[in-house]
This record gives C-alpha cells, sequence and structure tokens, in this order.
C-alpha cells in the first residue's frame, strides 16, 4: 500500500488469483467482514480516519 501523491487514500495491488479467490466468497462473508472492519474502524485515532477518506 502506498500513498498517493496529491489525492486522499491509498493505492492497492492485488495478485489477480486472490482477486479470484476473493470473488468466489460468498456474499454474505464479504458483508460480515465489511461489517466488522467499519465496527473497529471506529475506535481508530481521528487521525488516522481522516487520512483513509
Amino acid at each position: 500500500m502506498r500513498k498517493k501523491q496529491g489525492k486522499k487514500g491509498f493505492d492497492y495491488f492485488l495478485e489477480e488469483e486472490k482477486l479470484k479467490d476473493y470473488k468466489e466468497k460468498p456474499t454474505e462473508k464479504k458483508l460480515q467482514w465489511l461489517y466488522a472492519a467499519n465496527k473497529l474502524r471506529k475506535y481508530y485515532p481521528k487521525e488516522v480516519i481522516e487520512s483513509h477518506e
């Protein structure tokens, strides 16, 4: 993961095989992961959350 220059957010690189594996996961499981990550995110320091937006 590397910081984009002049923009907010991050630039990610994922291997094609990892994307394929993720697409095969059930939608319900992916939504559970997103929900859990969002719940944990609220405990991040304010500066970290701002840097992610």
